[in-house]
């Protein structure tokens, strides 16, 4: 997983330094849109729709500084700092929250298991109202969490929802129990 080495990084830090530090990197983030990942992904990149994630990217990148902007010159920028520092670390709680980060599981044997099986049985799904099409928005995508680390090429949250039957009807197939979590 590729969240994997952020997270271990970042627990290998003092605690007290942890929240500041992943806050300003962050914000740096915020500054800086990763513009250069971008424009280089884009050179690469040969998708039909690689306009309209430019146009999706530029509007909403100028939206969130405008609204940055806006914000300072009317005063608030406490508010917009504090809105900031509480939207990312809501959404890195629930991004940590599905994943095992456990250290002692380095040292675990694998050999022999299934890399599917693993998955299923080690991810966790989030739910929050029930309905799939509404927490994949309410969980940064994570509602089915499962499917995603099994099929982890997809690139959308919907075709997570729609591969989830077919991989429980697989599951059922094999032996492996969908337990709801």
């Amino acid at each position: 997983d590729v969240k994997r080495t952020v997270f271990n990084y970042m627990l290998t830090l003092p605690r007290f330094v942890r929240l500041p530090i992943f806050t300003l990197q962050k914000f740096s983030e915020f500054f800086s849109g990763h513009l250069l990942r971008f424009f280089v992904a884009l050179r690469h990149l040969e998708e039909r729709n690689s306009k309209l994630k430019a146009f999706q990217f530029i509007f909403l990148r100028l939206y969130m500084v405008a609204e940055m902007c806006w914000a300072f010159y009317c005063g608030q920028a406490l508010m917009w700092c504090l809105q900031f520092f509480l939207t990312v670390w809501l959404n890195m709680f629930q991004i940590v929250a599905s994943h095992d980060f456990e250290l002692e599981r380095e040292s675990h044997d694998y050999t022999g298991l299934d890399w599917g099986i693993f998955q299923i049985e080690n991810a966790l799904d989030t739910y929050i109202t029930g309905c799939m099409h509404i927490d994949i928005f309410l969980s940064a995508g994570l509602s089915c969490h499962r499917v995603h680390h099994v099929l982890p090429y997809q690139k959308s949250g919907f075709a997570n929802i729609a591969s989830q039957p077919i991989i429980m009807e697989t599951c059922k197939e094999f032996g492996v129990e969908w337990e709801p979590r």
